[in-house]
């Protein structure tokens, strides 16, 4: 059976036309297939919905008129076809969340600082916009009257995550927090801040993964390039348990990127820039050792990987590349192959439902 993925791009300035559709045959070769893309403006993040055959991506806009979600279904070819988009409420939507039970999409504005709520109806497709949580005064508590990064000249909510059906995180780049809210949905759905957790200044979080019982959290830090380790204590008190750089001693300019586990829970971060991946063997309340990995393309954007491949949208080589991986967790990159894409940013693995 051939794996099937998405491929989100950058497409102002460059020639990419949108969504591209590639897959790995028997031997893990990749082939971008001929159909053509799906035309959306710069659909840089995608999700697929929990038990549906549907697909979110974003349109990454920052002029005024604002981004977009778009909504793609499994047409009669197999391939995926846009079905709905409307306004994402925001400048700069570049990341997608969805809850476990389908009924809720969130949606991250880079360029607002703003969060997006959307109901999805029981075909998948979008049915109101019914909640956004500013963090315009949390910048201005935080930053308003001090100094800070460059990039800190207001909020950035670079990515959302459901932790449950009710609670998510929320990474702000330009408040340098964590946040978990409650979401209440009983009625008219509702947002509450339970914890929240101050980074030091200048680190700018990204993404996170976690787990949960008790629940950890490893943010990247794009600004810094460090990944903090954050929990609660027994108090239930917000407290980071580690934190270190994902980068060699010498490195020049460099930022994280993408932050996931792999299958033998060894946790993995891109590095632009350095242009590597780093992988931490976390133990307990602390990170582990770190371990660089090169020949992963230039600029890694975004990554995926299972326990046979890793797929890296190297954006500026125009490519994904793809290595297998071993026994022992370790990508083989020295005989990574490469598909051919404009500017990509994101891989998604289409899993049928």
């Amino acid at each position: 059976m051939q794996a099937k993925y998405l491929i989100g791009t950058y497409t102002d300035d460059t020639e990419s036309q949108g969504v591209y559709a590639l897959h790995l045959d028997a031997n893990g070769c990749p082939h971008v297939d001929p159909e053509p893309a799906v035309a959306i403006r710069n659909p840089s993040f995608l999700v697929q919905h929990p038990f549906l055959d549907v697909v979110y991506a974003v349109s990454e806009v920052g002029q005024p008129v604002g981004g977009e979600v778009v909504v793609l279904c499994k047409g009669a070819a197999n391939g995926f076809e846009v079905v709905q988009v409307l306004p994402s409420g925001g400048l700069d939507p570049c990341h997608l969340a969805v809850s476990a039970d389908g009924r809720w999409l969130l949606v991250s504005h880079y360029s607002s600082g703003t969060v997006g709520l959307f109901m999805l109806g029981q075909d998948g497709q979008l049915t109101s916009a019914g909640l956004c949580v500013d963090h315009g005064e949390r910048w201005e508590d935080r930053f308003g009257k001090s100094e800070h990064h460059p990039r800190q000249g207001a909020s950035h909510v670079h990515s959302t995550q459901f932790v449950d059906d009710q609670q998510f995180l929320v990474c702000d780049l330009g408040t340098d927090e964590v946040v978990l809210y409650d979401l209440v949905t009983s009625g008219q759905a509702e947002v509450e801040a339970r914890h929240v957790w101050r980074l030091p200044p200048g680190s700018g979080p990204r993404h996170a993964a976690l787990t949960t019982d008790p629940l950890r959290i490893y943010v990247a830090c794009e600004l810094s390039n460090r990944v903090a380790l954050l929990g609660l204590n027994s108090e239930e008190v917000p407290i980071i348990y580690d934190e270190q750089s994902c980068l060699p001693e010498q490195s020049s300019f460099s930022e994280a990127s993408e932050i996931r586990f792999d299958a033998h829970h060894q946790l993995w971060v891109g590095n632009r820039g350095n242009d590597s991946l780093a992988r931490f063997a976390p133990i307990s309340d602390a990170l582990g050792n770190l371990q660089l990995f090169d020949g992963c393309g230039r600029y890694p954007r975004h990554f995926w990987m299972n326990d046979q491949y890793l797929l890296v949208a190297s954006r500026d080589d125009n490519c994904v590349t793809v290595a297998s991986i071993s026994t022992d967790g370790q990508p083989n990159l020295k005989s990574a192959l490469r598909a051919s894409i404009p500017a990509p940013v994101f891989v998604l693995p289409v899993i049928a439902r």
